[in-house]
C-alpha cells in the first residue's frame, strides 16, 4: 500500500496509515466534494477524519487542488508520458496497481484522446496470494504440457492475481514463461524490477501492447508458455490464433460472467472457432471472488467444438480459496 498511499494528499495519509482494516481495502474511491469510500472485504466503507465509517455524512470531501495534485503525482508530473493510458481511462502505478480515471472526456476523431476536469479516481489494489492458481494449474499443466487456457470473470474477480499466481507455478515447474503485461498489473514493474515474487522467474515486457509484445516474446524470448491480461479485440485474438502455429502456448483473462457470456464475444468466438482453447477457468465475484465457479474442458472435432463441464464442488478441493 506504500506506493498508494504516497500519492494521497497529506490528511488520507494520517487517515490510512493509522486505519487496521487497510491491509485487506481492495478498492479506495475518491471523489472531487463528493463522500469518498473504500471496499474492504465485500463491505463499502467511507472515509472519515476518525477513520472507517459505514455513515456517507461523515466522510471526508476532497478539493480540487487536492484531486490535481493525486492526478500531477500518479502521472510523475509528467501527464504526457502517460497520454496513452489516459486514453483508455486508467494509469497503472508502481507495484501493479490499476488507477481509474473519472472526469470529462477529451475527443477527437471520434475518439477519447484524454480527460479533463478530473474529478476522481477509482484505486484498484493488486495484491500476491501464492495459492491462489493451484487449483487451476491441475488443469493448465496437464502431463507437461500447458493448454492454452482463459481465465475469466466480471471484473474484480481476481482474474489478475489468479493469473500471477499461475506465472510462479509454471516457472516453477520448469516452464519458460514470458509475461506480456500491458497494463504493469501482473509483474508490477518498477524500475525494472517485478513486485511481486511470482513473476521473479519470468521474461516480462512491461507496457507493451500485446499485438506486438507477443511478436516480440516469440522472436526474442524463446517462451514456453505466454501470459497476458484481458484479451480484448479481434487483433489481439487473431496475433494470439497467428502465433498458436509456433507451439507456444497461452495462458490469459478475459472479461465475462460465464463460459456462455465469454462465447457471444467476437474475439472468444474466433479463438474457439480456430482451436485456441483447452481450458476455461470462470471466477466468481462478491463472496465467491476468486473461487472457480466453473471449469470448462474444450475438445475440437471437424464440425466445431464441445466444450465439457467439470462439477465444482463448493466444499471440496477445485474451489479456490478467497482472493
Amino acid at each position: 500500500m506504500k506506493n498508494i498511499i504516497s500519492v494521497l494528499p497529506e490528511r488520507l495519509k494520517k487517515i490510512f496509515e493509522t486505519e487496521s482494516r487497510i491491509t485487506s481495502v481492495s478498492e479506495i474511491v475518491l471523489r472531487l466534494e463528493r463522500p469518498s469510500c473504500v471496499f474492504c472485504e465485500n463491505e463499502c466503507l467511507f472515509i472519515s477524519p476518525n477513520g472507517l465509517t459505514r455513515q456517507a455524512c461523515k466522510a471526508v470531501l476532497l478539493y480540487r487542488y487536492e484531486i490535481d495534485s493525486i492526478f500531477e503525482k500518479i502521472c510523475k508530473s509528467s501527464v504526457y508520458s502517460f497520454e496513452e493510458q489516459i486514453k483508455n481511462g486508467f494509469i497503472s502505478v508502481n507495484g501493479g496497481h490499476r488507477v481509474g480515471i473519472c472526469g470529462t472526456a477529451v475527443v477527437k476523431n471520434e475518439a477519447v484522446s484524454g480527460f479533463r476536469d478530473i474529478n476522481g479516481f477509482i484505486f484498484r489494489i493488486a495484491r500476491e496470494v501464492k495459492g491462489a492458481g493451484e487449483e487451476a494449474a491441475e488443469y493448465v499443466l496437464n502431463s507437461e504440457k500447458v493448454v492454452n487456457t482463459a481465465v475469466i470473470s466480471p471484473p474484480g474477480g481476481g482474474k489478475t492475481t489468479v493469473l500471477r499466481d499461475l506465472c510462479r507455478i509454471l516457472s516453477e515447474s520448469g516452464k519458460r514463461v514470458s509475461v506480456v503485461d500491458e497494463r504493469g498489473e501482473i509483474g508490477g514493474v518498477s524500475d525494472g524490477v517485478p513486485s511481486f515474487s511470482s513473476c521473479s522467474l519470468c521474461d516480462i515486457l512491461d507496457s507493451c501492447p500485446k499485438t506486438d509484445g507477443i511478436e516480440l516474446v516469440l522472436r526474442a524470448l524463446c517462451p514456453d508458455v505466454i501470459v497476458f491480461d484481458e484479451i480484448g479485440d479481434i487483433c489481439e485474438a487473431e496475433k494470439l490464433v497467428s502465433a498458436m502455429n509456433s507451439g507456444v502456448s497461452f495462458v490469459f483473462s478475459a472479461h465475462a460472467d460465464s463460459f456462455a457470456s465469454a462465447v457471444r464475444r467476437p474475439a472468444f468466438q474466433m479463438l474457439l472457432k480456430n482451436g485456441a482453447l483447452d481450458l476455461v477457468v470462470v471466477l466468481g465475484v462478491g463472496k465467491q471472488r476468486g473461487k472457480i465457479v466453473e471449469l470448462k474442458k474444450i475438445k475440437y472435432e471437424e464440425d466445431g467444438y464441445e466444450a465439457t463441464g467439470i462439477d465444482i464442488d463448493p466444499c471440496g478441493k477445485f474451489v479456490l480459496r478467497n482472493i
